[in-house]
């Protein structure tokens, strides 16, 4: 193997491994953003950091309560003019991500939100309501915290 294509090598695998480096860094840096709390991540990671337009047919949600604490986490989101059999919630608890989707009929907008929550909450205690155009979610986190003592 001649020594320029040795070198060429070594030039893309260094490469590869600073994309990678940078990778971890964003996906940690991104973690710790919205670690423990309920953050519209489209429009804070999309339109913010890459300043990509939002379609204009397609609306952000409007988070008007978000609570979290050892026990459980409460998330209230504004969706006026959208009836509840037109949304569409879907949790993905291996990565506490919550993504919600409707379709205000009016005036033929999407909603589209993805959200963090806490990934310790139970499937199963994730409920949500909706009244008056506001869509609320709870659910039981399964925090288990435990105190060591100093010998």
């Amino acid at each position: 193997m001649s020594s320029r294509l040795l070198e060429a090598l070594k030039e893309i695998k260094r490469i590869r491994d600073e994309i990678d480096r940078i990778d971890n860094e964003v996906a940690e840096l991104l973690e710790s953003l919205t670690r423990g709390f309920t953050v519209p991540i489209y429009e804070f990671v999309v339109a913010r950091f890459f300043e990509i337009p939002i379609p204009q047919h397609v609306e952000l949600c409007q988070v008007v309560k978000s609570d979290v604490d050892d026990e459980r986490f409460e998330l209230a989101i504004g969706l006026p003019g959208v009836s509840k059999e037109d949304v569409k919630i879907t949790y993905y608890p291996d990565r506490g991500v919550l993504k919600i989707r409707g379709f205000r009929k009016y005036d033929g907008r999407e909603i589209n939100c993805v959200f963090t929550i806490p990934n310790d909450v139970k499937p199963e205690s994730v409920k949500a309501f909706m009244k008056d155009g506001l869509l609320v979610l709870t659910g039981e986190r399964s925090i288990r915290k435990y105190e060591i003592k100093i010998e």
